[in-house]
């Protein structure tokens, strides 16, 4: 059958197609609680509806509600309930009570501060200010989530769309910014998200992945969403699932890098498998994806000064993010999971989050052997790469403590005991030890999990 350009037949599927494009895309109907389906969280959203939020006086009553009640799966709540739950005007209100008695305290104690006035947006006009949002995002974002290979990334060459997202994600990282100067930045992202929206390629892609994720680091969970979502689609436009031998390999590796967040993303947010084919059954989280020899930082980038460092920044970022990444992937799992999977399953988990651990922690030893100059830096390294080790293994035990349904304080006091006798004291090292080499305190921001 054919169709003019004046058909009746035509022009009504056209306006049909544009109202249904509408109604399941538009950021405003992530809002309506009706509207939630179109993520299809693995928790049914009108579960957070049947509780009476009302009934609770006090964040402190709500908390052991939510501990001791065991009606709310812990890890559902900390990993996929808390976002939802901020809507609800009750939980607000707790929000905001606590928010408002903390800035209270703290207005008191710095009662004899003057602060200086100054115009601070003009530092925006500054060239230190944006090479400075670079260098945080290499530092403290791309081991987070590396979209693109290190090797041959050119800031001079790289696409504007690219640069916007690596100067964002390079601003949240970063503390103490003053509120105009967030609200420029905050302006500058969606500027450049809608712009990209337009044309489909892969740095597009990447850039609305890192969007995604610095979204995300803030508290914007609709931006995330919607960034995410457009980062799905734009993926699947593409066929970043087909294995293109035809291409170098640099691209190769890009192409799998961003495919492996996709199906790390949509396992996570969503219900199953995806009823648009982004991803299959078989699709898993990918480990081997993470190549040291593709992160190592190019010349132009003036990240460091020699071989050694670059080196063990390479190691310490591929170790980072399988860490950081896997943990995520076995929450989704143990979400999706029934439970005589999972207890097939978490020894499996165990073992590869020791493995991975383990091998970037030779790796760093056996550099510091030949570069002991580095030493502090390696260090360094080597204690940022215990927080997402840490996490994992938390997450592993907080199953395993789910799993025998018992949540009892003696029980769990006994495995910190006995089975994570030194997390502890890893993770204050962490802070210790980074703040002595890099002589500045540890930001909320640059080390959120």
């Amino acid at each position: 059958m054919k169709f003019s350009k004046s058909s009746k037949v035509l022009t009504d599927a056209v306006n049909v197609t544009q109202k249904y494009i509408e109604s399941r895309y538009s950021s405003d109907s992530l809002i309506n609680k009706q509207s939630i389906s179109l993520i299809q969280y693995t928790h049914n959203v009108d579960d957070i509806h049947s509780y009476e939020w009302a009934n609770f006086q006090d964040i402190e009553q709500f908390g052991s509600f939510i501990i001791n009640s065991k009606k709310i799966p812990i890890l559902e709540y900390i990993f996929r309930w808390s976002d939802d739950l901020q809507s609800i005007p009750r939980i607000q209100s707790f929000i905001n009570d606590h928010k408002n008695l903390l800035n209270k305290n703290y207005t008191k104690s710095n009662l004899g501060y003057k602060p200086v006035i100054a115009r601070s947006l003009l530092i925006i006009l500054q060239e230190n200010f944006w090479r400075g949002l670079m260098e945080s995002y290499f530092k403290y974002f791309h081991p987070y989530r590396p979209l693109f290979s290190l090797v041959n990334f050119n800031p001079k060459t790289a696409s504007g769309s690219l640069l916007s997202a690596i100067y964002f994600a390079g601003f949240v990282i970063q503390s103490n910014s003053t509120d105009e100067v967030y609200s420029y930045m905050h302006n500058y992202a969606i500027c450049n998200i809608k712009k990209m929206l337009y044309t489909v390629n892969l740095s597009n892609v990447q850039a609305l992945g890192i969007y995604s994720y610095a979204f995300y680091l803030i508290g914007s969970s609709s931006l995330s969403r919607v960034c995410c979502s457009h980062f799905g689609r734009m993926c699947h436009s593409l066929g970043l699932s087909i294995d293109r031998k035809n291409l170098n390999i640099l691209d190769q590796y890009n192409r799998k890098l961003v495919y492996n967040i996709v199906k790390l993303y949509y396992n996570w947010t969503k219900l199953g498998i995806s009823p648009y084919a982004l991803i299959s059954q078989e699709d898993e989280f990918d480990l081997d994806v993470y190549d040291p020899v593709c992160q190592l930082p190019n010349s132009s980038l003036n990240l460091y000064n020699n071989d050694y460092e670059s080196v063990a920044y390479s190691i310490f970022c591929c170790a980072f993010a399988k860490l950081s990444n896997f943990s995520v992937a076995i929450n989704s799992k143990f979400c999706k999971y029934e439970v005589k999977t999972v207890k097939k399953e978490i020894g499996t988990f165990n073992r590869i989050t020791n493995e991975v651990y383990n091998d970037a922690k030779l790796a760093l030893e056996a550099l510091i052997d030949i570069a002991p100059e580095y030493k502090n830096q390696i260090l360094a390294y080597l204690i940022m790469i215990k927080a997402p080790y840490i996490i994992c293994i938390l997450c592993i035990y907080s199953k395993k403590l789910e799993i025998l349904n018992n949540r009892s304080l003696n029980l769990i006091q006994s495995i910190l005991d006995n089975d994570l006798p030194s997390l502890y004291d890893k993770a204050e090292e962490n802070d210790s030890f980074y703040s002595k080499v890099y002589n500045e305190p540890v930001s909320e921001g640059r080390f959120r999990l």
